[in-house]
This record gives C-alpha cells, sequence and structure tokens, in this order.
C-alpha cells in the first residue's frame, strides 16, 4: 500500500534525526492510518510503553470518503493512558458546513472504539487531538474552534495560539484571499 510505504519513510527518517538531535535510541510504538489520514508515534522510552491499545479509524468525509477522516492509536505509558487522534474534517465556510464539522467531530470523539472498549473520551485519560479540523474564523469574526471546545460538545484545553491566521493566501504573496474570512485552519 502506497501510505504504508509513505508512512514507514516519514517514521524512519524522523527516528534517525530524533535519535542524532537527542543523542538516544527511538523506536516506533505505532503507525497506522485511515485512507489518506497517518498517525506515527515515537519514543526514547519503549521500556516504559505497558500496552498498546490498538489503532482504530473512523470515516466522515461525504459519502464516507478516504479524504476526510481520522485515525486514533491509544497507549499506556506508566500507569497513565494516552490518547492520540489526528483527523482531517470538513472544509467550507458556510453553517451547513460548520455543522457537518461538529457532528464529524462528536462522530470521531464517540465513534473510534478501542480494544478497551472505549471510545476517544476515555475517562481519567490523556487525549491530544492533531490534524486539520477546517474550522473557520465566521463572517461575524467569531473563531469556530474556540467556540465548539467551549461549548457543550466537548472539553479539551488549546495551547495558546501564537501566530496570525494560516488560511487563506493569495498564491505567491503574504496577502490574505480577500475572498475568504482568514482562518486557522490548514
Amino acid at each position: 500500500n502506497t501510505i504504508d510505504k509513505i508512512l514507514t519513510i516519514v517514521s524512519n527518517q524522523l527516528k534517525d534525526d530524533l535519535a542524532i538531535h537527542y543523542k538516544k535510541e527511538i523506536k516506533q510504538v505505532g503507525m497506522c492510518h485511515y485512507g489518506n489520514v497517518g498517525l506515527v508515534i515515537l519514543t526514547s522510552d519503549m521500556e516504559n510503553i505497558n500496552e498498546i491499545i490498538n489503532c482504530r479509524g473512523v470515516p466522515i468525509g461525504l459519502y464516507f470518503t478516504s479524504l476526510k477522516g481520522s485515525i486514533g492509536l491509544r497507549v499506556q505509558y506508566k500507569s497513565d493512558v494516552f490518547t492520540f487522534v489526528v483527523l482531517h474534517l470538513n472544509a467550507g465556510e458556510q453553517e451547513i458546513h460548520y455543522k457537518r464539522r461538529n457532528k464529524d467531530l462528536k462522530t470521531v470523539l464517540t465513534g473510534i472504539k478501542f480494544d478497551d472498549g472505549l471510545s476517544v473520551l476515555k475517562p481519567d485519560s490523556h487525549c491530544f487531538l492533531l490534524g486539520d479540523f477546517n474550522y473557520r474564523v465566521n463572517s461575524k469574526g467569531e473563531d469556530e474552534f474556540k467556540s465548539v471546545f467551549k461549548s457543550h460538545l466537548i472539553h479539551f484545553q488549546e495551547s495558546p495560539v501564537n501566530f496570525q491566521p494560516s488560511y487563506k493566501f493569495k498564491i505567491g504573496s503574504d496577502q490574505y484571499d480577500s475572498k475568504r474570512v482568514p482562518s486557522w485552519c490548514d
């Protein structure tokens, strides 16, 4: 499979680069993908990984194609459980797209089931959500991402964002595309 080959190349290069930088042996904890969404977890402390609780994915794209979706890996490190999820949510600036992203995010959080029988939202554990959420700054100037994460849907903390919106620029320039509201998606 092409994606497996690409992830293996990326994983091996990351292991080599990190080993040189940290002067430690780096091992792969897990590597998996669901469609075009992939995840590689590496560590320099493999002896403290007590359990790898499998990779699971869920499709969320239009007609459940593999272009959008999520993949998760859960591991037990010492006595703590860590869940890593990479996701790529649907794009679009209208309200209907915002509602679809919310529905898809809920599908990811509740639909990925691990071998321990629990979803992404496992109590008393640590969860890292990574990827292209595609949430925008809407036409009213409200940050959709912050609204969702402060709402009843989910309760996570986001690190401070200390850079200007990265989407969408005119090709070959540092000027925003005036047809889009600048946002932190992509």
